[in-house]
């Protein structure tokens, strides 16, 4: 099987859902979300960012965490929607993946800090 992305692939997927839902989610270049099937292939849906999506998706609890590098965090749910805007953009871009660790979301940026944001 293979799943044509819209612009280069950087981030590394992530797996969501069940069994029964099994799904691959990954972001790309062009700052576009997408989330596809395991089991065909077809797209499910594609969520589209500012900046390009280098990280990897983090799963937390039920949301998916996207950083960009134009410095936008957000959480969007299963679904694909936006559910929150996590920050303002923040000053360096992100290349980094996000980290969940009790609470709070962890990100480093291109500006030699490492953010602590609450989710």
């Amino acid at each position: 099987m293979k799943t044509k992305s819209l612009k280069p692939i950087f981030s590394r997927c992530i797996r969501i859902g069940s069994a029964a839902t099994e799904s691959i989610v990954f972001g790309s270049h062009d700052g576009s979300i997408t989330c596809f099937s395991a089991k065909n292939g077809s797209i499910r849906w594609i969520y589209k960012m500012s900046g390009s999506v280098l990280g990897a998706p983090c799963v937390v609890g039920e949301r998916i965490v996207v950083a960009s590098t134009a410095g936008n965090v957000v959480a969007l749910t299963m679904a694909g929607e936006v559910e929150k805007i996590i920050s303002k953009p923040l000053d360096g871009e992100i290349f980094s993946t996000p980290s969940a660790i009790d609470g709070s979301l962890y990100v480093g940026a291109r500006d030699d800090h490492l953010y602590k944001l609450w989710i």
